[in-house]
């Protein structure tokens, strides 16, 4: 029997193979068990759409006539239930699939029937939509008996995230003719009810403008930003439709601020009061919080989908532990992050807590600032950049010539800083290290002392067996493709 709560889901790539087809003890289907599964498809005993897990034992074999034909089969069925839960009677469903097999005269490994139970919590009390019972053509034995019988009982408690946008916001995020913060986009476009919500550039601006004109007060944006720097900073928003690279306030590239479209909301005066102010190490409002998780529903289908790619948890719940939604300042606040919604991202409580709990944001800050300010890291910026430039894994002895050749002036060894450089961004998550064997044509890669590479036989060379390699581990992008 499987038993779930139900909650409208996006779609998943590939789909995992059968629990009753995964052979011991390494968990994948042998090319016995692929000739036998010929004829079948995979399919979900709780729809992946309707929150089943997309794990293998929820999993069966299922013809194809029956998963996706015509009549009373299970994808009528699947697309039936669905369609109640979004009439919205009703925010709390619950369908049991009970799952009957033919140990005797059929593959033991293929139901013969499945009996789906639909129901919802409607004033207090469960109330019965579905109970039907669905004959499946099993065919002839595979196996010669049964060997191992398994009864599992599974429970899957999903939240049915429902849509509380309101008022502007609800006009502003139920269009997806709109691409919010696209402030290029021409009125005559649009929806006329959804022209007064777009985002004003001009309006924006002027209220950008006192914002920084707060931040400008701190002594260290004083020093990173000249007159002209200031100027430009203060019709960016106005010319580009986008917030400005500022300090440390939030990531400098767009691509990492997934809810700048509220930040531009705001500054045109369409959320109105976010019950605090936008400043350097300012935590998130109550109301900035369930704006940024209304925004990430409403793009995601009604769940509550993590930001971060790598993230292992990738749809959230309110009632999750590991898998908790939180909103996490994408540049800390102790290293002087600050609460712009386009300083936001959702991640799980694991990632926000644990993964990245110490993590390292100088290449996601204005590089102006960080040099102004920073300046024990400028050697920080000069391997980003060359990481970027070479897009490969590089040794510690090439990052410190390529820095080297760039004109960088080092305090002492520039190996043995950029080899520190590179330890502090490993046990910050930012950088990866691996081992690679060592050959004559890698000489110039390993050895400490690139010079003398031409006094080096290919007998000294092999010696040196391996050596480190170090990979920087790429960012998101956050942003998410609009609406």
């Amino acid at each position: 029997m499987v038993e779930s709560d139900l909650a409208i889901h996006p779609s998943y790539d590939g789909c995992p193979d059968p629990l009753a087809f995964l052979d011991e003890p390494n968990g994948k289907m042998s090319e016995q068990d692929e000739q036998d599964f010929h004829g079948y498809v995979r399919g979900h005993l709780i729809a992946k759409s309707l929150s089943g897990p997309h794990e293998s034992y929820n999993i069966v074999p299922m013809k194809a006539y029956f998963n996706n034909g015509k009549g009373i089969k299970w994808g009528q069925l699947e697309t039936k239930i669905r369609k109640q839960i979004e009439a919205g009677k009703s925010t709390r469903h619950r369908m049991t699939v009970m799952v009957d097999y033919d140990d005797e005269n059929a593959d033991p490994r293929v139901p013969i029937s499945f009996r789906v139970k639909h129901q919802s919590f409607e004033n207090g009390t469960w109330v019965e939509h579905e109970n039907i019972e669905l004959a499946h053509e099993v065919d002839d034995p595979q196996l010669g008996k049964l060997t191992e019988q398994t009864y599992m009982n599974h429970f899957n408690q999903i939240e049915l995230h429902q849509l509380v946008v309101s008022g502007e916001l609800e006009k502003q995020f139920s269009s997806g003719e709109v691409k919010l913060g696209a402030l290029d986009n021409k009125a005559s476009e649009l929806p006329s009810v959804l022209r007064p919500y777009l985002p004003n550039a001009t309006k924006a601006q002027g209220k950008y403008n006192q914002v920084l004109n707060s931040f400008m007060k701190d002594e260290s944006y004083q020093k990173a930003y000249q007159d002209d720097e200031l100027a430009a900073l203060k019709t960016h928003v106005e010319k580009t439709g986008h917030l400005p690279p500022l300090g440390m306030a939030y990531p400098q590239k767009v691509e990492h601020r997934p809810y700048e479209e509220a930040d531009l909301l705001w500054l045109s005066g369409v959320l109105g009061n976010l019950g605090t102010t936008l400043k350097i190490k300012g935590r998130f409002s109550d109301k900035q919080r369930e704006i940024i998780l209304q925004m990430n529903m409403t793009r995601n289908g009604g769940v509550i989908k993590s930001d971060d790619p790598n993230d292992p948890h990738q749809i959230l719940s309110k009632n999750g532990t590991a898998n908790r939604p939180e909103i996490d300042h994408i540049i800390p606040r102790t290293q002087g992050g600050s609460n712009f919604f386009s300083n936001a991202r959702v991640v799980s409580w694991e990632v926000n807590n644990i993964i990245e709990r110490n993590k390292e944001t100088d290449d996601l800050a204005d590089r102006k600032y960080i040099e102004a300010n920073h300046p024990e890291k400028a050697l920080n910026l000069r391997i980003y950049d060359v990481f970027e430039k070479e897009n490969r894994p590089l040794s510690d002895v090439e990052i410190a010539q390529k820095i080297q050749e760039s004109g960088f002036q080092f305090n002492g060894s520039p190996e043995k800083e950029v080899e520190a450089a590179l330890n502090k961004m490993k046990a910050s998550g930012r950088v990866e290290e691996r081992e690679e064997d060592a050959s004559f044509d890698d000489a110039p890669r390993a050895w400490k002392r690139p010079r003398t590479i031409k006094k080096i036989s290919p007998v000294k060379i092999a010696s040196l067996r391996r050596f480190k390699v170090f990979t920087l581990k790429k960012r998101g992008p956050y942003r998410k493709e609009r609406y």
